[in-house]
């Protein structure tokens, strides 16, 4: 479960251009009882260099 969720957000994060700089993509894994037990994310923080 942990490394299909990590897995998935580089995939997520191709489907999802940013309009700005800054994206963040999280995911997160809950049980049958609907009780969330991983959570992960991915942040793109982009800016130019002076």
């Amino acid at each position: 479960m942990r490394e299909a969720a990590i897995d998935a957000l580089p995939k997520m994060a191709c489907d999802a251009l940013p309009a700005g700089d800054h994206l963040v993509i999280s995911i997160s894994v809950r049980d049958q009882a609907n009780q969330p037990v991983f959570h992960a994310s991915l942040t793109l923080d982009a800016r130019w260099q002076q």
